[in-house]
């Protein structure tokens, strides 16, 4: 998605704040399938879903959108495997919340 940041600093940053504000609320957004998301780069998102311990996550599917670059890059996602993410994400996080917060 042309992001400028690597995830190894993001992890840096989350875990000084956790350390600096243990009680901090972290909210993420997901895009699943963006196009060339590769399986493992999905794995990946997975994981850091318990890593960071978000506190909410706003889960979407990537969709089109005309006039854009990502609606005409060559590798874009079939829809099948984006809804398959999603579902495999929510379920992810949804087990993850009533691990670590089991009053949700």
């Amino acid at each position: 998605m042309n992001r400028g940041h690597r995830i190894e600093d993001y992890k840096e940053v989350m875990s000084i704040l956790k350390l600096e504000f243990p009680a901090i609320r972290i909210r993420t957004n997901i895009i699943v399938g963006f196009p060339t998301e590769t399986e493992e780069d999905f794995q990946e998102t997975l994981g850091l879903l318990n890593e960071v311990d978000f506190t909410f996550a706003d889960i979407h599917r990537y969709s089109p959108r005309s006039k854009t670059k990502a609606a005409t890059m060559p590798e874009q996602i079939p829809h099948e495997v984006i809804e398959d993410r999603y579902a495999r994400l929510l379920i992810a996080f949804s087990k993850h919340l009533r691990e670590t917060r089991p009053d949700r």
